[in-house]
C-alpha cells in the first residue's frame, strides 16, 4: 500500500521538562527556557505586532506568514496579541508551512507545558486540519481569524500560494539543522511574498542570512536575542501597501454558489446584492429536499481528487459552524454496488490511505452502519452525511449586508454596472465594484464564444415521499443514492442526463431511481408500496472536464459556475477563493488547482469585444437568469 495523500504524524521526543524535539532534525521545537516567551520576544515584538494591531483600520485584514508551524506556539502567541489589541472587526489571516505535521495531542501537550491559556489552545486546535498534503483553509465561525496551512515542502508551498505578507515569522529549526528552509532561493521566495512595508523577524543572526535579506531589498538590523542568544534579526521591506476590498458586489444567482460567496463577502464587510430570476432563493437544484456531502476519490491522486478532498475538509467544517441545524453528519457508505466498482475500490485502497476520512467497510459492518441488509461492503466515510439544501441557502443569505431581489431579470452588465428589471417590469441600474455570474447552467448564455461550449447543462431528477418506518441510518451512495428520513420524508436520487435542459418531470426516471434503490435494498419495494413520490427536476452546469469554472471574464466581471452535482461540496471552498481574490488576500486554492478551475483554461475563447455583456438566452427560449446549482427547476407528481 502506498501512503497516498495522507501524511504520517511526526513523532517528537519529549524531555523531562516537557520540551519536544524533532528526531528528523535533531533540534528542539522551541526554547527549553520558555518557548512561549521566546515566541513573544522574537516574533511578536520583532514585528512590532502589538503596536501595528492597535493601529489597524476597523475592517482591515492583516496577513502573517510563517515557515515552520511546528507545535503552533508562535501562532498561539499571535492569537493572544491579535485578540487583545486589534479592532473587533479587523481580520487576521495566517499562512503557515509544515512538512511534518504534529498530532493535535502533541500540540495540546506542548501548549499545556507552557501554560498557554486553554481558550487559545482550543481555538488553534479547532483550526488545525487533517494531515492531507497540500493547502488547507480553516476559519473561525465569525470569519475573523483564518488559517491557511500548507502541508509540504517550503519551496512547493511558496510556489503554489501567491500572497503578500504584512509580517513574517522565519522559524523552522536552525539553519545548521535544516539548511533547506534557509536557502537563498527560499529567502528570495519570501521576498516575493512580502507586501511593501512588510516585516520579518527570526531568532537567527547568521551573517549569510542577513546579507541575503539585505541583497533582496530588506532593511536589516540586529536586535537583542532571547535568553542565551545574544542577537536576532529583524527586517523591513520599504514601501507601503493597502489591500483593496470591494465596497459592493452584485451576484447573479441565489443558489449555493451565490449564497456561499455572498456570506463570505458579507463577513468581510462588503455590501452584497443578489439578483435572482426565480420567485424565491434556492429555486433550482439548491432547493432539493436533501443532499449528500462526500467526495469520490480517484484511484490516483489527481487534481480532480485533490480539489474535491480539499473542498470536503473545508465544507464539513463550514456547514457545522454556519448552519449546524441543517447539517447531519450521519456517516456515508459508498457501496461497492457492482463488480466494476468493487475492483475500483480495491485498487483505490491498495494505493491510498486517507486516515480517519475513508476506510473499508465489509458487508457486516455496512449492514450495521446503514440499517439495511446491503449486498456488499464499500468505502465508509465517518464524517460524511446529508444536509438540507434550501434551508442552508436561506440561512447563509440571512445577513444584514446581503440584499436579495427575486424575480429579477438581468439585461446587461459591464465593468462597474448592472442593469436589471424587477418582477413588475421596472428598470434598475446598479453600480458596483464587481459582478459575479453564479447562475449555474444559464451562466453559459453570458460567456463569450468558444470553439466548444465551456458549460453544458445536466438534467437531474430526485424523488421524495413520506414513508413511515424508513430504516436507513446513513447516506448510501451507489448507482443512485438514498437518504435517512428527514422527519418522515425520504429522498432518493438521482438521474443524470448530460446536455439535457428539459425541466418536465419524467415517470421513466422515477422508475429508474426506484429500480436502483431496489438493487441496493430489495425490501424497499414493500416499504415504498403506495408511496406518493414527488419528482423534482433541476438543471446543473458542468464543464467538459467536470472541473468548476471560476475566474475573471473582464475587469470587474467574474464567473462562478460549473459545479455540477457537487455544488454543496465545492461552493464553500471556491467561494472563499473568489472572495479572497476580490479582496487581495491569501487564496484558498494553490496555483496548480487555480489553473485547473480558471475559465482561462479554455483555449480559443474570444475575448469580449466590449466590456458590455448581454445574455443570449432569448435566442434559445430560456429565461434571463438562473440560480446556481440547478436552474429552471420544476417539481410535480
Amino acid at each position: 500500500m502506498t501512503d497516498g495523500p495522507w501524511l504520517p504524524w511526526a513523532e517528537p521526543v519529549w524531555d523531562e521538562a516537557g520540551t519536544p524535539s524533532s528526531p528528523e532534525y535533531g533540534d528542539v521545537y522551541f526554547s527549553r527556557l520558555d518557548g512561549l516567551a521566546e515566541s513573544r520576544h522574537v516574533f511578536i515584538r520583532g514585528n512590532a505586532l502589538e503596536e501595528r494591531f492597535s493601529a489597524l483600520d476597523s475592517c482591515a485584514t492583516f496577513v502573517v506568514a510563517e515557515t515552520g508551524f511546528g507545535t503552533g506556539l508562535n501562532i498561539l502567541a499571535l492569537l493572544d496579541v491579535f485578540l487583545a489589541h486589534a479592532p473587533a472587526s479587523a481580520r487576521l489571516h495566517i499562512f503557515s508551512i509544515e512538512k511534518h505535521p504534529l498530532h493535535p495531542d502533541d500540540i495540546r501537550r506542548a501548549a499545556l507545558h507552557r501554560s498557554v491559556p486553554g481558550h487559545l489552545t482550543d481555538l488553534l486546535l479547532d483550526l488545525c486540519p487533517e494531515p492531507l498534503k497540500g493547502l488547507h483553509r480553516r476559519s473561525t465561525a465569525d470569519g475573523r481569524i483564518t488559517l491557511s496551512l500548507y502541508f509540504g515542502d517550503v519551496r512547493e508551498a511558496l510556489d503554489e500560494v501567491r500572497f503578500g505578507a504584512d509580517a513574517w515569522f522565519l522559524d523552522g529549526f536552525s539553519p545548521a539543522r535544516n539548511p533547506d528552509m534557509w536557502a537563498d532561493d527560499v529567502l528570495e521566495r519570501i521576498r516575493h511574498h512580502t507586501a511593501p512595508g512588510g516585516t520579518l523577524a527570526t531568532f537567527t543572526a547568521a551573517g549569510r542570512i542577513r546579507r541575503t535579506l539585505a541583497a533582496l531589498g530588506f532593511v536589516v538590523e540586529k536586535a537583542p536575542g532571547f535568553g542565551h542568544k545574544r542577537d536576532m534579526t529583524r527586517a523591513r521591506l520599504p514601501g507601503h501597501h493597502t489591500r483593496h476590498r470591494p465596497g459592493q458586489v452584485v451576484i447573479i444567482g441565489a443558489g449555493i454558489a451565490g449564497a456561499c460567496l455572498a456570506r463570505q463577502l458579507a463577513g468581510m464587510d462588503v455590501e452584497v446584492m443578489i439578483l435572482e430570476k426565480g420567485a424565491a432563493v434556492a429555486s433550482g437544484a439548491s432547493g432539493n429536499p436533501q443532499g449528500a456531502l462526500y467526495f469520490k476519490p480517484g484511484v490516483d491522486y489527481s487534481p480532480h481528487t485533490a480539489l474535491h478532498a480539499a473542498a470536503y475538509g473545508y465544507a464539513r467544517r463550514f456547514y457545522a459552524s454556519q448552519t449546524p441545524e441543517h447539517w447531519q453528519p450521519t456517516g456515508l457508505l459508498a457501496l461497492a454496488y457492482s463488480e466494476h466498482e468493487a475492483r475500483r475500490q480495491a485498487r483505490f485502497l491498495s494505493r491510498n490511505t486517507y486516515g480517519t476520512w475513508i476506510r473499508q467497510a465489509d458487508p457486516q459492518e455496512s449492514a450495521v452502519r446503514t440499517g439495511l441488509s446491503v449486498p456488499a461492503g464499500g468505502l465508509w466515510f465517518p464524517g460524511g452525511g446529508w444536509l438540507r439544501p434550501a434551508r442552508i441557502v436561506r440561512s447563509l443569505l440571512d445577513h444584514p449586508r446581503i440584499r436579495i431581489h427575486t424575480g429579477a431579470t438581468v439585461t446587461t452588465l459591464c465593468t462597474g454596472l448592472v442593469n436589471w428589471r424587477d418582477a413588475e417590469g421596472h428598470e434598475h441600474e446598479c453600480g458596483c465594484d464587481a459582478v459575479v455570474l453564479a447562475a449555474g447552467a444559464e451562466t453559459r448564455f453570458w460567456l463569450p464564444p468558444a470553439p466548444r461550449p465551456v458549460l453544458k447543462p445536466i438534467r437531474g431528477q430526485v424523488i421524495s415521499a413520506r414513508i413511515p418506518g424508513w430504516p436507513v441510518r446513513t447516506v448510501i451512495c451507489a448507482d443512485g443514492y438514498m437518504m435517512p428520513a428527514d422527519h418522515g420524508q425520504v429522498t432518493l436520487g438521482a438521474s443524470f442526463r448530460p446536455n439535457d435542459d428539459c425541466c418536465e418531470p419524467s415517470n421513466e426516471e422515477t422508475l429508474q431511481i426506484l429500480r436502483q434503490a431496489a438493487e441496493v435494498f430489495p425490501e424497499s419495494g414493500a416499504l415504498t408500496e403506495g408511496a406518493e413520490w414527488v419528482p423534482r427536476v433541476s438543471v446543473r452546469a458542468a464543464a467538459p472536464d467536470y472541473m468548476p469554472v471560476i475566474g475573471q471574464l473582464a475587469p470587474g466581471v467574474h464567473v462562478f459556475s460549473g459545479l455540477g452535482s457537487k455544488g454543496f461540496l465545492l461552493a464553500p471552498l471556491l467561494s472563499a477563493h473568489l472572495a479572497d481574490t476580490l479582496s487581495e488576500s491569501v487564496p484558498a486554492l494553490p496555483q496548480s488547482l487555480t489553473r485547473r478551475v480558471d475559465i482561462s483554461r479554455f483555449q480559443g475563447m474570444e475575448p469580449p469585444r466590449e466590456r458590455i455583456f448581454c445574455s443570449t438566452q432569448s435566442e434559445h427560449g430560456h429565461p434571463d437568469s438562473g440560480e446556481s446549482g440547478g436552474e429552471n427547476s420544476r417539481a410535480g407528481h
